[in-house]
């Protein structure tokens, strides 16, 4: 059975450019993740106030081993 774990990474526009978009792919790639797209969710912002931002979105496919059972 393959499992999927995903993984977000929030988008701050001030401080996050292409340089720094690239090394989180990068660095979240060498550990088995790939690129989903950037999506919009709803989050809470540092007042606790409800707030629309931007995540790159990655997944990662794992597969189980399954256990073979022989029967006599």
């Amino acid at each position: 059975m393959i499992y999927y774990e995903y993984k977000l990474i929030p988008i701050d526009p001030f401080r996050m450019d292409t340089y720094a978009v690239n090394v989180a792919l990068n660095d979240n790639g060498m550990e088995g993740f790939r690129f989903i797209g950037i999506h919009k969710l709803w989050t809470s912002d540092k007042s606790g106030a409800l707030v629309q931002a931007e995540f790159l979105m990655l997944e990662k496919a794992e597969e189980e081993d399954e256990e073979v059972i022989e029967l006599k």
